[in-house]
């Protein structure tokens, strides 16, 4: 058990580093923040461009195409709840061993995780192949956009194992606090889904127009693969793949903060997988429960057809684009309380909260004013298409993101102060609130205007989640102000 406060005369212990890096549990506050979390948010923009960049390669063949990335990830989002389990438990027990100097406790941890997730990541595999075309049918999407759904989700879930592999090496970086080396492996990975999509998705490729310099013809027509959707999935699967081998060279090889054996990734101890289930659950069951929710809503969303749902898809890729630099600045929380409680520091752990909370304000404020005066130009960005289709999806897409604007803010402050608890390993909190939330006022409100009043205007789902991500935040931070996940033991 590691005791958030201490007594003083505990001895001095050998740093677990052994290169450069920043004592997170002393000096500036903004500073760790700031040096946390710009690596963070650009690593979190370099991940998050696997699906934008699918989304907008796959918008050149329509909003089939498009809808069949936007359904997935709600498939994804409840298999991705095994994989939290484990990867929101990791946090705190790898970032709490590494503050208290714990060599060994912490090269533990990142071990037993990574197996313990891969026997996971084999069993979603299975489920996903398995519920695969039933999963497509019950949420009601069209004949088209089944049978291109079912080549996407046959190659998505066969390389979930990978996915979840590299997931865990990625927890572990960023909880040692070295977003230098994640930042690296991750933008050597981007760059190789983005050249690998169009290649892998069109029959050809063209090199221009470049009509400021006067070539208005392709330089070079280029043969390429023709994979349509699936090739979106291969592209996807070779860069993560390129991540979890870097990642997994930069531990065996002692490159980053601590070494770890190559068996050690393969080791299992119950004690170790209890202790990282007993934190990781409750924050997996809240988010689990969510997810189940969002699916709900999405497929209430789908009855209003493709191009209203393949919008709200659409909406949902510029919500994670602005939540680039809240996702940093969250990581960064959670690994600044889960060292600084490790080195028996709970009230800079709390101010490092609050500083990163005025960051997010700040940045939340002004990227969604910029995204409110060019909503319509970013939303083309993913059907540029001038066909009747595509005019309509862009419509709504426009209305819906216009809306989600105001919920982005309260999800961005419930995510810092979330992130708190996630670092102190108080995870309950945060899953009652999210539970309560979403099952108590999103979800009523979205099943009465659908259901009970048959609103022909999908908008009213919209407001529902604005509502709920409100009140998410103010009982988020009213339960932080307590502060009882200072003192909390794991």
């Amino acid at each position: 058990m590691i005791p958030a406060v201490a007594s003083d005369s505990q001895p001095e212990v050998e740093p677990v580093v052994r290169g450069a890096m920043q004592d997170l549990t002393t000096g500036s506050i903004p500073r760790h923040i700031v040096t946390l979390a710009i690596p963070s948010a650009l690593t979190n923009l370099l991940q998050f461009s696997y699906h934008f960049v699918d989304m907008m390669w796959l918008g050149r063949l329509g909003p089939s195409a498009i809808a069949v990335t936007a359904t997935y990830h709600f498939f994804f989002m409840v298999f991705v709840f095994f994989n939290q389990i484990v990867g929101l438990g990791s946090i705190t027990l790898i970032s709490r061993t590494f503050g208290a100097k714990d060599e060994d406790g912490c090269r533990r941890y990142i071990g037993q995780t990574f197996s313990f997730k891969l026997v996971i990541a084999l069993i979603v595999m299975a489920l996903g192949l398995t519920l695969q075309r039933w999963m497509w049918t019950a949420f009601g999407s069209a004949d088209d956009v089944i049978e291109l759904g079912l080549q996407y989700t046959t190659v998505m879930f066969s390389v979930i194992p990978i996915y979840l592999s590299a997931f865990t090496l990625r927890t572990a970086l960023s909880s040692i606090g070295d977003m230098k080396t994640l930042l690296k492996i991750s933008a050597i990975s981007t760059v190789a889904n983005l050249v690998l999509d169009p290649f892998l998705i069109f029959d050809t490729v063209y090199i221009g127009p470049f009509p400021a310099l006067g070539i208005d013809a392709p330089l070079w027509e280029i043969p390429a693969a023709g994979l349509g959707v699936r090739g979106a999935a291969w592209a996807s699967f070779s860069a993560i793949a390129m991540m979890f081998l870097m990642g997994l060279w930069y531990f065996t090889s002692g490159r980053t903060f601590i070494r770890i054996s190559l068996s050690q990734f393969f080791t299992w101890d119950w004690r170790t997988v209890w202790r990282v289930l007993k934190i990781g659950t409750p924050p997996a069951f809240g988010e689990n429960l969510h997810s189940i929710a969002q699916i709900i809503v999405g497929r209430i969303i789908n009855t209003y057809g493709t191009a209203v749902f393949a919008a709200s898809g659409i909406m949902g890729t510029a919500f994670g684009l602005v939540f680039i630099p809240v996702g940093g600045l969250g990581q960064a929380v959670a690994t600044l309380v889960g060292q600084n409680l490790g080195a028996n520091k709970p009230e800079r752990a709390e101010k490092s909260v609050y500083a990163a909370f005025g960051m997010t304000v700040v940045v939340l404020v002004l990227m969604l004013a910029a995204a409110g005066i060019w909503t319509e130009g970013l939303m083309r960005l993913f059907l540029p298409g001038s066909d009747a289709a595509s005019q309509e999806t862009v419509l709504w897409a426009v209305r819906f993101l216009r809306v989600a604007l105001i919920m982005m803010l309260g999800v961005g402050i419930g995510m810092i102060f979330g992130s708190a608890f996630w670092g102190s390993g108080d995870t309950k909190p945060p899953m009652y609130v999210t539970v309560a939330t979403t099952y108590g006022i999103q979800i009523p409100i979205t099943l009465i205007g659908a259901l009970v009043l048959r609103l022909e205007n999908p908008m009213f789902i919209l407001w529902a989640w604005v509502i709920s991500a409100l009140i998410n935040a103010s009982a988020m931070w009213v339960i932080f102000k307590l502060g009882r996940w200072k003192t909390v033991q794991i």
